[in-house]
């Protein structure tokens, strides 16, 4: 009997804000990456890590209807599924690897078992390893405070300590004690501003080819307590000072109850179409969508998560800086539903 060569498949997971996406972006760069399918799983009214995947072949598949260990996982197998046969059928390029991007609030055991108990699924791809980035700088306070954090560790074959460049040595050394408290074990990398090579993260996953998986259960996915997610449209464009004032404020109001805080917004109406990023404790980052990752007359927005204030609550604050003419009770916001 001929022996199938499966296709490999990297789970990539990591907390919220933990530098997943400018890793993976990256990594679909070099040579290893070169010939990869991508699926980002997001959650929010408006995919924004898929635009900032930047790579040569195919665009990124995104996942949209929720988290992907709970909501989405029928989702997940089944464009796995669709994707293994237009491969076959060459109605894409034969891509040799598969990356699949988490959000950052997923469980990955729920997927991993997923993907290895699904028939043909399990056939025709093999979970080549689970990678999960930790902040150095936030890392204890996420694992104290976060079951995701904690699961996405003590799932990981690698973990990769990132932002080693806004780190202090005493931050990330509490980190790495934090993660090992956890995992006594843990393979740990390093990464400062997104320089860890592909090549590295291959010849370690090559390593743990053959090993044994264990308890892939098709356990329940663990979720943080009172997470909600909500999207807050901003049809009209805004000048920077007023967004930028707006965030502000509801990032001082809101403190550590904003887990994360990502979305696009257009300025000008004239290619001026900026990636906006925060979370409490670090500065806003803008960033410019390039014109290949830019969509004409796409979404624009803010997607709010957030945990123990209901993240439309916020959302409606944020449009009511930013509108005068409407009150903001009446403003457009789009609760979106988390893992239960």
């Amino acid at each position: 009997m001929v022996q199938r060569t499966r296709i490999p498949v990297l789970l990539l997971t990591g907390f919220l804000g933990s530098g997943k996406t400018s890793l993976l972006s990256k990594w679909l760069r070099a040579s290893e990456f070169s010939n990869s399918m991508v699926i980002v799983n997001e959650l929010g009214e408006v995919g924004l890590d898929d635009r900032l995947v930047q790579f040569s072949s195919e665009a990124p598949i995104l996942l949209e209807n929720g988290c992907a260990c709970c909501e989405a996982a029928e989702d997940l197998n089944a464009t796995l599924e669709r994707l293994f046969w237009q491969r076959l059928h060459r109605q894409i390029p034969k891509f040799e690897w598969m990356l699949i991007e988490t959000t950052g609030i997923a469980d990955p055991a729920p997927i991993m078992a997923s993907i290895g108990t699904n028939e043909l699924v399990a056939e025709r791809y093999r979970l080549a390893g689970v990678v999960t980035t930790v902040d150095a700088r936030r890392g204890p306070e996420q694992i104290a405070q976060h079951p995701e954090c904690r699961n996405q560790i003590m799932q990981a074959d690698l973990i990769i300590l990132t932002k080693m460049d806004t780190a202090s040595i005493e931050e990330a050394n509490a980190t790495r004690a934090a993660i090992l408290r956890l995992r006594p074990y843990a393979d740990i990398m390093e990464s400062a501003n997104s320089n860890l090579p592909a090549a590295t993260i291959v010849n370690a996953l090559n390593a743990l080819a053959g090993l044994a998986r264990t308890n892939l259960s098709q356990a329940a996915a663990e979720h943080s307590a009172d997470v909600t997610s909500a999207f807050a449209p901003l049809a009209a464009p805004v000048t920077w000072p007023q967004l930028e004032a707006a965030l502000e404020t509801i990032l001082q109001r809101y403190g550590k109850r904003i887990l994360r805080l990502k979305g696009i917004a257009d300025f000008d109406r004239a290619g001026n179409t900026q990636v906006i990023q925060a979370s409490s404790d670090e500065p806003i980052e803008r960033t410019m969508l390039t014109a290949n990752t830019r969509e004409i007359g796409g979404k624009t927005g803010i997607t709010i998560i957030a945990q123990f204030v209901p993240a439309e609550l916020i959302a409606r604050d944020l449009l009511s800086m930013l509108t005068v003419t409407e009150t903001s009770a009446a403003l457009p916001v789009f609760p979106q539903r988390m893992g239960s």
